[in-house]
């Protein structure tokens, strides 16, 4: 970060840390996060630990008519039978059932009859609810120690 070389030059690199690089990192994280979600995906893919074999990669954003506003999901996956959709969090908290509830209204926008996948990615893990709910539908949860 520029705004932070004169601390660092100063010898003051724990202040350039503490003061300005730490308060900003899980923003920038977030974003960075969901990339790092989407190649993992490809490369289970590649490496034949999830299929089917998916033909276009990337994150969608449209619009939902019934809510009159623009979504987001932040990692899919398509062919023309079948659609991986995931939602990635960088957060300080257990994700819970309400992320796979949101997800699955989005992917209403755009699963076109796919069979399909859902995948959810979490920096600190699961709720226990929601543990429970993936066992029984068949959802990946993948902490961040799991995409290394």
């Amino acid at each position: 970060m520029p705004s932070c070389l004169s601390l660092i030059s100063m010898g003051m690199g724990d202040n350039a840390w503490k003061d300005v690089i730490q308060p900003g990192l899980d923003g920038y994280m977030g974003s960075t996060y969901e990339n790092i979600c989407l190649q993992y995906i490809q490369r289970e893919v590649r490496e034949g630990r999830i299929t089917p074999t998916y033909l276009t990669y990337g994150r969608w954003w449209g619009n939902n008519p019934d809510r009159k506003r623009e979504e987001e999901v932040d990692v899919v996956a398509v062919t023309s039978t079948h659609i991986l959709v995931g939602e990635c969090k960088w957060r300080n908290e257990s994700m819970g059932t309400e992320t796979l509830d949101v997800l699955k209204t989005r992917d209403e926008l755009i699963r076109k009859d796919r069979e399909i996948q859902y995948v959810l990615f979490s920096k600190y893990g699961f709720s226990d609810a929601l543990i429970k709910l993936a066992k029984k539908e068949h959802v990946l949860l993948l902490r961040a120690e799991a995409l290394v």
